[in-house]
């Protein structure tokens, strides 16, 4: 009943007050009622015979000068144009700078104040993001480098020419510490995820080759390939691709320098391999080697499958209770490498090689070729 009384007692707050219509001064209202204001003159009444507002007319009263503000059209900028190009220099000369050193420069320099904000707007308005830095040796670019880039598309060509067919072999890795590295959350908050395994582990590395017209070949084992690991998978893989191709005498087989392709040359001076023959590839140039565009889709498959059946991979082993979590872990992971090598279409291989075609031409004009471009 008490509580009845006191909610009846609550009066309603009342409604909210209508905004009228808003009413802009004329120029030549304001400067009349300005005159009059300079002249001693009773500045009020002229206000309400022009039928302005006595509480709006403070703002100009005691302006020097009226004048009419401009209206639409672009502001004027901060930074100019030529301003937004000096700093497009300094990127391209340092692309670690920060942004507040780009300010302190602005600053100092130009006597141009700004915040780190504006600065950042600046730059994504011409494109310029924040990323991860991708190291390159720094001999990767030198004249002896590209010149021998220029020898090998050289050679790849006159051999093309002569209806032989490229083999390129390369190798990849992975552990059980395999996982993506991006993900989407909130901004302000971090991405979590759970690791598939507190530490690296073993490696399960794939040595694989193809060519462009349909020809894959790929093994997967744990540990690392040395020299004779290498040699044994190649003869396995010249004894397919003789199967595939009905012999070996238009087959050229292209590796890099790593350390594990040290030998390879023993083998084609054995009398099975004579017919075939071996091209090295220009060092530094991983984007010559279009094998490394399909490791891409591969990787992309295992991660994606690990992502998948993690509440398994990290759960126990479900068949044998005496296997260990790594043992158990690492037939997971070779389990999503096979999948993902199962999904390579060798039939559209020649999209991973078109791929490379753009850099035999900067090869070709002894270019700066970027590494992971």
């Amino acid at each position: 009943m008490h509580s009845s009384s006191v909610s009846s007692a609550v009066s309603t707050p009342p409604p909210p007050s209508h905004r009228g219509i808003y009413k802009k001064f004329r120029l030549s209202a304001k400067k009349r009622i300005q005159q009059a204001n300079r002249e001693s003159r009773d500045w009020k009444t002229v206000a309400v015979a022009n039928d302005d507002v006595i509480s709006s007319c403070w703002n100009f009263l005691n302006f020097e000068d009226i004048v009419e503000k401009k209206r639409g059209g672009n502001k004027p900028r901060i930074l100019s144009e030529g301003n937004l190009t000096m700093m497009e220099k300094w990127i391209e000369d340092d692309p670690q700078t920060t942004l507040e050193e780009m300010k302190l420069r602005l600053e100092g320099q130009h006597n141009i104040i700004v915040s780190n904000a504006t600065i950042h707007r600046a730059l994504m308005g011409r494109v310029y993001t924040f990323k991860g830095c991708h190291y390159e040796p720094l001999q990767a670019n030198c004249l002896q480098v590209k010149q021998a880039r220029r020898d090998y598309v050289a050679e790849l060509r006159r051999l093309k020419a002569d209806d032989k067919i490229p083999i390129w072999i390369d190798e990849t890795n992975f552990n059980l510490f395999t996982a993506r590295t991006k993900g989407r959350s909130k901004r302000g908050t971090r991405v979590r995820s759970i690791r598939p395994a507190p530490q690296k582990g073993r490696n399960l590395h794939i040595i694989g080759a193809m060519s462009n017209d349909g020809f894959f070949y790929a093994k997967h084992a744990r540990g690392s390939y040395n020299n004779l690991r290498t040699n044994d998978w190649l003869r396995g893989m010249l004894r397919y691709a003789r199967s595939h191709f009905h012999g070996l005498k238009d087959i050229v087989v292209i590796c890099d320098n790593a350390p594990c392709h040290s030998r390879v040359e023993q083998v084609f001076e054995e009398d099975e391999f004579l017919e075939a023959r071996l091209l090295r590839l220009s060092p530094y140039s991983p984007q010559l080697n279009p094998i490394e565009n399909l490791w891409s889709q591969v990787k992309s498959g295992v991660k994606t499958f690990l992502r998948e059946g993690l509440a398994a991979f990290m759960g126990p082993p479900p068949v044998d209770p005496q296997m260990t979590l790594e043992e158990f872990r690492l037939q997971y992971l070779e389990n999503c490498a096979e999948r993902a090598l199962a999904e390579i279409d060798p039939l559209r291989n020649d999209r991973f090689t078109n791929r490379v075609d753009w850099f035999y031409g900067l090869a070709q004009d002894l270019t700066d070729m970027p590494i992971g471009a």
